[in-house]
């Protein structure tokens, strides 16, 4: 070969290698995603079938650490295979056809599809069914003793020829279709048979007798149009995993995963293939509740995992990156149907859905994130408006980050309370900490330093907690915060007054040119025990969750303050029922300044007296209390403390006798004009006319140690003195709160 040759050989050589890099790597952006999706297709058929024989990849995201024992949810991944059936390449397409295939109709543009299900695993030929009386569903299942599928034959209530655990299937699946169709109005899902199915195997099993990974599974059927379609619902034939909630029974368990399921079949038929994924399964697990409020399963499966990802936005939804959260998204449905209107605003939300085309809701996801540009947030947010026209949306999502950290008005409230409430074997915390706030004390001056939130993300909420030193020593925080004006900021403030107990402090929402806030809360360290910074990214637009717009700075100090010193009136001899209108220390040789006096101060708690020496002791440090103090001879003393800013003043009642004191440094009238009674700190009603409804009696005691007796205070007729202590009766069997103003 001569040089021309050689040369013009590795000239066409070389620009072969160059071609092929240049189009491996630049060309097929389009293929790249392509395959991507049939990789992630591949996984999920691999995961919901045990098949372990397509996927080369595992997708990875942020796990908790109970993520393991979660029971992965079929329904959501058949449905996602299903809307992106078109985008898949032929090749994944006959792969995956013994175990997923769509088969055209006919003469139009629908289609059915076909699983490897209970049906096919089973035989068709080999099923037995059962249809309950006037009932609405067909229950397929078998009993031959040879099949891994076999239900228990156990026949004895009723004793009619049918298994018992089918019996309850029955049962249960009526009592569902009574509450969903019935009672909440949803519209049923499409039938192309006279009943709806429901077919019972060891899901997933692969005729093996494995237990199955899943405990129900809507699958998705035939078109009915082009965005409705018809159902039919797997259930396991044992139900072993009861291991997921230890305290729930088989039959509980069966309630709230048909519950759920069947609730998919009714979503199918309104919209199969626009809503999205976390519409689909946070309105699911809501109805669970709904129809089975005693239940309360979601609470062991998803909120736990919820309430410590807060800083989630609302409409996150991914199969492998925290993927509990979208189903924990029910308690925003929840805060709907329970605080704001009732449960027909959730089918209302749903019947929207009917007509919807927008294709960015339910299109491709990329499986590590969520797709946030479809308009769902801002269709409930217009319903909303249009139900509650004085609130925007805004305004409505704060409520609902408030709510969650106050948890005043959820029917679940006192189980969202419960720090023992277990969730895979660990302790669930009400209220989250999330403060990484660091403190520097230096005497009686302290300071918190300032903490910047880079990429705050929208309709997301950040909970930080201040604490104070444990001194007794009232002070003032101020908190100042300031954001980028672009974005939709809510700021409050709660003072933790003692354990689930909190007060709403308003904060200047962000305003001016530079959109800032600042707010000064007294009485830190007395009165509130923490501070809880509630800080709300309520714009619905994602645009900015990714860049410095969104980022949020905030700090807050202690100023030196220097506490009053007041004298009371000298107390006679003996026993004195008195009260402290100051936020003074806790302990009463603090607050008195004087030795030995712990065993001559009583407290009232629940309905029983106790030594201030008690850890149980209600202490000085809160106005508004009375007490019992012995006297060896007649004294007067000086407290340092605080005087109350807050006016009106709350006291909260227990039912029964209570104490409690004027908490202010003037005298107030005991009359309708000052003081008004309420058990939810939203509807008040009069001195008088809480005595007219039975929620107390108006007439007061107060103990005068010169007589050794009781003296009465009625209504309209005298004062609340100042350092004097009065009892008084709540009928109500319920907690209710004294508000007194001056």
């Amino acid at each position: 070969m001569n040089k021309k040759l050689l040369l013009k050989f590795l000239l066409n050589f070389f620009l072969f290698i160059f071609l092929v890099f240049v189009f491996s790597n630049c060309i097929p952006s389009i293929g790249s995603e392509i395959n991507s999706l049939d990789e992630t297709v591949k996984h999920f058929v691999d995961e919901i079938y045990g098949a372990g024989k397509f996927s080369t990849q595992t997708p990875q995201g942020r796990q908790t650490p109970h993520t393991s024992k979660i029971i992965n949810n079929a329904t959501i991944k058949l449905l996602f295979i299903r809307r992106n059936w078109n985008n898949l390449s032929d090749k994944t397409k006959i792969a995956i056809s013994s175990y997923v295939k769509a088969n055209k109709i006919a003469g139009t543009n629908l289609y059915s599809f076909s699983y490897k299900d209970c049906k096919s695993k089973v035989g068709e030929n080999n099923l037995t069914t059962y249809i309950k009386p006037n009932g609405h569903f067909s229950i397929s299942y078998t009993t031959s003793l040879a099949s891994p599928h076999k239900v228990s034959s156990t026949d004895v209530s009723p004793a009619d020829g049918t298994p018992d655990f089918i019996n309850k299937i029955a049962d249960i699946a009526e009592e569902v279709w009574d509450y969903e169709i019935n009672k909440l109005k949803f519209p049923p899902p499409p039938l192309l048979k006279e009943y709806y199915e429901i077919f019972v195997c060891d899901i997933f099993g692969d005729n093996t007798g494995t237990p199955g990974k899943y405990l129900g599974l809507a699958n998705t059927y035939t078109e009915t149009s082009d965005l409705s379609l018809s159902s039919y619902i797997d259930l396991d034939n044992s139900y072993p995993m009861l291991s997921i909630n230890p305290n729930i029974s088989m039959e509980n368990l069966i309630r709230v995963v048909f519950a759920h399921e069947f609730f998919h079949a009714i979503q199918f038929g309104i919209n199969w293939k626009y809503p999205s994924y976390w519409l689909l399964e946070a309105t699911a697990v809501w109805i669970e509740d709904v129809v089975y409020p005693d239940i309360n399963d979601y609470i062991h499966q998803y909120m736990g995992d919820w309430f410590k990802n807060t800083d989630v936005p609302l409409d996150y939804f991914s199969f492998t990156d925290l993927p509990l959260h979208g189903y924990g998204n029910a308690i925003f449905f929840k805060f709907i149907s329970e605080v704001l209107l009732n449960n027909s605003a959730i089918r209302d939300i749903w019947l929207l859905e009917k007509n919807d085309r927008n294709q960015s809701c339910g299109g491709i996801y990329d499986t590590y994130d969520s797709n946030y540009n479809c308009k769902e947030v801002p269709m409930i947010a217009n319903y909303l408006k249009e139900k509650i026209p004085d609130k925007n949306f805004s305004e409505i999502f704060h409520e609902f980050a408030i709510e969650n950290l106050l948890r005043e008005n959820y029917f679940d409230k006192n189980l969202y309370k419960s720090k023992s409430l277990s969730f895979y074997g660990q302790k669930m915390k009400y209220p989250i900490e999330l403060t990484d706030v660091d403190k520097n004390t230096n005497d009686l001056q302290q300071y918190y330093t300032s903490k910047e939130i880079n990429a705050f993300k929208h309709l997301s909420t950040r909970y930080f907690v201040l604490y104070p030193e444990e001194d007794g020593i009232p002070k003032e925080l101020l908190v100042y915060c300031r954001a980028n004006k672009t974005i939709d900021w809510k700021i409050s403030a709660a003072g933790e007054i003692s354990d689930n107990n909190y007060e709403l402090i308003g904060i200047p929402q962000l305003v001016s040119e530079n959109f800032e806030a600042q707010i000064t809360i007294n009485n830190f360290g007395t009165k509130y025990k923490k501070i809880y910074l509630i800080v709300s990214n309520a714009t619905i637009n994602s645009a900015y969750d990714n860049s410095q717009t969104s980022n949020f700075y905030f700090y807050s100090e202690l100023p030196q303050i220097q506490l009053s010193q007041m004298p009371t009136p000298p107390f006679p001899q003996g026993w004195n029922l008195i009260s402290i209108p100051l936020y003074s220390y806790s302990k009463p040789n603090d607050a008195f300044n004087e030795s030995n006096l712990n065993n001559k101060v009583l407290g009232l708690q629940n309905g029983s007296y106790i030594y201030s020496f008690n850890q149980n002791f209600k202490g000085f440090d809160y106005p508004g209390r009375a007490f019992w103090i012995e006297m060896d001879t007649p004294k007067s003393f000086i407290i340092r403390g605080n005087e109350n800013k807050d006016n009106p003043f709350i006291i909260p009642l227990t039912h029964g006798w209570n104490l409690f004191g004027n908490p202010f440094l003037t005298e107030v009238s005991w009359s309708d004009s000052n003081v008004r009674f309420t058990k939810d700190k939203k509807t008040y009603v009069s001195l008088s006319e809480a005595e007219n409804i039975g929620l107390i009696k108006s007439t007061l005691y107060s103990y005068n140690p010169q007589s050794l007796g009781y003296e009465k205070l009625y209504l309209n007729s005298g004062n609340l003195k100042i350092w004097k202590g009065y009892w008084i009766f709540s009928l109500s069997a319920e907690d209710i709160f004294m508000e007194i103003k001056k």
